[in-house]
């Protein structure tokens, strides 16, 4: 039976944990340390002193630059990647971590469990964080909820033929599905929007934002299910802003059961960093495309506000939509930060590339519950498994009007019932093209960061809303 973890006495239940760690990635004991930091250079230079310090990591933590960046890149090669971050990953109990797993590794932590005289419960008995001044006494938490228009209904979508993507995040099981998805090998634009985030929080622009603006409050728009970017972020600020005491960090998401998931991560991250008591969450069940002139107050409790919305997600939106909603409780001096995947200089082939990372188990499960309903709703003798074999994942002309922002081109995923029914889109910009039209809504551009086809954009307000 592994030992309690004492802080500041090394990785919690080493020897169960290594093990679970090894069996997920495939790794042997000679070859894991290598096994994880392939594609780091850096990591990769340090390897032979890896191994050695990760044999004393049982009685103290990793310190070292490279033990540390070796504990992140840990977290980012895992399954439990969004949900884990290498701070967490040290102190976690392992079977705190194990619950943590998505579906297709349960039988896995099982096994490797046993073996330590352990039980497996994806669902963790007990919260890794104990209620705190975030909650009431009796462990309670605030959500604010507004009153936006209804959800359109699975019904309605298929006489439309497109079905809202909200449905994708309706159902209790949609932030594990999610969070699953996100740690797929197939599905990089997670660790691609985690990069480029961490090299625009290093850049001079955002630290002149800073500077200038003195924000002190993020709200994360459509912000449920990236917790370790979440995270990212609120040490970045806190660093930053050593003069304020507190940053208030605000949720909005039109899924409770993603709000829920992203809060429990963060808490337990925050209290692991001792950083607790610096921030205020909040949560507020919301569309993000609904937002009104009389939610700019509420927001703007006491000082200027980084708005955000991250990895991709504006893709599957009517980009219209959302910057005339933000429009309406904006002011002068906020920032945004906008994740967008991006298509400057696309090599040949590129389109059969992007099609691939769509088309693969991974994301077939995480849809899996709306095509179930669109099946239920149409009366289609079609088994759940042959409707999901036939989604056509399609790269429609440019031009046709899936995107309001010029040069774009959308991925579709299409269902083939007596009409076609869209399941969701996603879009590709241009970068310059993204940039101009986020002019016309009021925002300037700071700065954009990343790679050809993933970047992060940094816009600042000067106008009022």
């Amino acid at each position: 039976m592994p030992a309690p973890y004492k802080p500041g006495h090394g990785l919690a239940d080493y020897d169960a944990k290594l093990a679970l760690w090894r069996a997920l990635l495939g790794a042997t004991k000679d070859d894991f340390v290598r096994r994880v930091a392939q594609g780091d250079k850096r990591l990769e230079a340090s390897v032979n002193d890896l191994e050695e310090r990760l044999r004393s990591w049982k009685t103290s933590n990793p310190k070292e630059s490279d033990s540390v960046a070796f504990m992140q890149r840990l977290a980012e090669v895992l399954p439990t990647r969004g949900r884990v971050s290498g701070e967490l990953l040290g102190p976690i109990p392992v079977v705190e971590y194990a619950a943590l797993l998505p579906a297709p590794h349960h039988d896995l932590a099982r096994l490797i469990l046993k073996g330590y005289g352990l039980s497996f419960s994806p669902v963790a008995l007990t919260p890794f964080v104990q209620p705190t001044r975030q909650h009431n006494r009796n462990g309670h938490f605030p959500i604010w909820v507004y009153d936006s228009n209804h959800l359109e209904t699975i019904r309605a979508g298929i006489r439309k033929g497109e079905i809202d993507q909200k449905h994708y995040y309706m159902d209790p099981d949609s932030a594990d599905a999610w969070l699953s998805l996100v740690g797929s090998a197939p599905y990089g634009a997670y660790l691609d929007c985690l990069d480029s985030l961490r090299m625009l929080l290093e850049a001079p622009a955002w630290k002149e934002v800073l500077v200038k603006e003195q924000p002190g409050a993020v709200v994360m728009l459509a912000g449920g299910g990236a917790p370790t970017k979440d995270v990212l972020l609120i040490k970045n600020l806190l660093r930053t802003l050593k003069d304020q005491h507190q940053l208030r960090y605000c949720l909005m998401d039109v899924s409770y059961y993603m709000l829920e998931e992203s809060r429990r991560l963060i808490l337990e991250h925050l209290e692991l960093l001792g950083l607790l008591d610096r921030v205020e969450m909040e949560l507020v069940k919301g569309d993000i495309l609904e937002m009104r002139a009389r939610h700019r107050k509420e927001f703007h409790t006491s000082a200027n506000i980084v708005f955000g919305i991250t990895g991709g997600t504006i893709g599957n939106l009517s980009e219209t939509a959302f910057f005339r909603s933000l429009e309406r409780v904006a002011k002068a001096g906020d920032a945004l930060i906008v994740s967008a995947d991006t298509w400057d200089s696309p090599p040949a082939g590129y389109g059969d590339t992007l099609l691939a990372q769509y088309d693969n188990d991974d994301l077939r499960n995480f849809i899996r519950p709306v095509v179930r309903r669109v099946l239920n709703e149409m009366n289609s003798d079609m088994t759940l498994e042959n409707a999901l074999k036939n989604v056509v994942f399609e790269l429609p002309e440019r031009g046709n009007k899936l995107s309001d922002i010029p040069g774009s081109i959308t991925v579709t995923a299409m269902i083939k019932a007596d009409e076609p029914i869209r399941l969701f889109k996603s879009t590709r910009y241009q970068s310059d093209k993204l940039i101009a039209f986020a002019a016309t809504h009021g925002w300037n551009l700071k700065c954009q960061i990343g790679s050809e086809h993933f970047k992060q954009f940094l816009f600042t307000r000067d106008v009022a809303g």
